[in-house]
Order: structure tokens, then C-alpha cells, then sequence
């Protein structure tokens, strides 16, 4: 019996990622004409995705939800200084960062990473749900922030296997929210917009 379960089990997470997969956005990012820009194009984007660009000490130095079917943008990056910056699209099931470099107004693309994962956080209607298979039954951080990056709620899960929480919306004021779930070295995030 628990061997029929474990293979169910893998059967559900092997049929989730396949149909995540199939509705992944294609993305791009190129540097812009003029090298002190980056362009980035997405297309066949059917769930909600996360642009982040952070700074070498994690610092958010833009961030943005989309929507959309489809995504063109230009950034402009002459006003920003020398470093190394990472540029982050995310949604449910596929993460991927780019390393890029700022030298003398200069840009360079000089690493891809990419990722499928498997969703950790999903929102249905004014619900935000979470479920993590912790194998390493370590501390699991779940906090709900506001629109003003102020923490609403806290929650911390310590020696569980499976952790599980619902977040209602539903009666929550009108505001931009974000559940942001740490375990370990990984970090998941999910917005949610209640109008």
C-alpha cells in the first residue's frame, strides 16, 4: 500500500510539472542598442509572473508582476553603478536568472540559470495556497507582506514534513500582497491583488 501511494505521489508531481511546462513562457533577455539597456521579451505567459533585478547584496532595484499574454520591456540601466546584478523572472513553475554585469556603461550577460520547480505557492480565487514536501524537516519561514513591504503575518514551521497553510484574502483590504516562503536557502514568493 504505501508503496502504490509513493507511486501515485510521483505520478501527481510527474503530471503538475508536465502541464506547468507546457504553459511556460518563452523568455528573453539581450542587451539594448545602445548597451546601457536590457531588453526583455516574453511571450504565451499564462500564469502570473515575478520580474525581480537585484544588486549583489540582494537589494531590489526593480521589481514587477505581470499578467499578461504577452511582455516587451526596455530597461534603462545608464543611471545605475558598477556591479553585478541579477535579473529574475519567475512564475509557479519555472524560475530563471540572469547574471549581468555593469562596467563603465557597459552591459553584459554573462550567465543563464534556469529552473522548473514545482508549485509551492498557488493562488485560487482570494486563497493563497501553500504546500512544501520538507524532506529535510528543517525551519520553514512563511510571512504575508502589504503593499508597503510591511509584515502582516508570520508563521514558522519547524520539524514537519509536509507543510500546509491557507491564506483567505477574502475579506483582506484593497492592496498589492505578497506570501513570501523561505526554507532553507530556497525562497518562494506569490502575489496576490485585492481589489
Amino acid at each position: 500500500m504505501k508503496n502504490f501511494l509513493k507511486n501515485i505521489t510521483v505520478l501527481i508531481i510527474l503530471f503538475a510539472t508536465t502541464a506547468a511546462m507546457a504553459t511556460e513562457p518563452k523568455i528573453d533577455l539581450k542587451t539594448g542598442n545602445e548597451g546601457t539597456s536590457l531588453v526583455l521579451e516574453m511571450d504565451a505567459v499564462s500564469e502570473t509572473s515575478e520580474i525581480r533585478m537585484t544588486d549583489s547584496n540582494d537589494n531590489i532595484v526593480h521589481y514587477e508582476t505581470i499578467t499578461k499574454n504577452s511582455y516587451a520591456k526596455k530597461f534603462n540601466l545608464k543611471n545605475l553603478e558598477n556591479g553585478n546584478y541579477y535579473f529574475t523572472v519567475e512564475s509557479p513553475s519555472k524560475k530563471v536568472t540572469y547574471s549581468i554585469t555593469l562596467k563603465n556603461r557597459e552591459i553584459k550577460i554573462f550567465h543563464k540559470k534556469e529552473s522548473s520547480q514545482i508549485p509551492v505557492l498557488r493562488v485560487s480565487g482570494d486563497r493563497v495556497y501553500f504546500n512544501l514536501l520538507n524532506k529535510d524537516e528543517g525551519t520553514v519561514r512563511i510571512r504575508v507582506l502589504n503593499g508597503n513591504g510591511e509584515s502582516l503575518k508570520s508563521h514558522v514551521f519547524k520539524g514537519n514534513i509536509n507543510v500546509g497553510k491557507v491564506f483567505n484574502f477574502e475579506n483582506a483590504l484593497e492592496d498589492n500582497y505578497l506570501v513570501v516562503v523561505q526554507d532553507g536557502k530556497s525562497v518562494y514568493r506569490q502575489s496576490i491583488s485585492v481589489k
